[in-house]
């Protein structure tokens, strides 16, 4: 018997820019994973529903909850909490809810 390891999208796709926007509006659908595909690069960030966003992390200086992403048309599958709100400073992402993730 296989793992079923693919990606299953359980909420809308949607473009995040310089407004923090939550992607999974009801949690009661148990998404657990997020897919995120980068349409211009640069970093986002998750967090609650006051996120801003961070620059991106520089050598000696953390920036919790961000993400770079440098090539575009890349996916990176993340687990963070289902209700997160993101927000992007530069750059701008494609991110779905779901389950699974490391491939598909």
């Amino acid at each position: 018997m296989s793992i079923d390891t693919t990606f299953h999208p359980i909420t809308q796709t949607i473009l995040v820019g310089a407004t923090p926007v939550q992607v999974a509006t009801d949690t009661q659908l148990d998404n657990t994973t997020f897919r995120v595909l980068c349409r211009t690069a640069g970093s986002f960030t998750w967090g609650g529903s006051g996120v801003t966003a961070k620059a991106a992390p520089v050598a000696g200086t953390p920036a919790f909850n961000t993400l770079s992403m440098v090539t575009v048309g890349s996916v990176l599958y993340i687990e963070v909490p289902s209700n997160s709100f993101f927000v992007s400073a530069a750059g701008s992402f494609e991110i779905t809810g779901g389950k699974g993730g490391v491939g598909g």
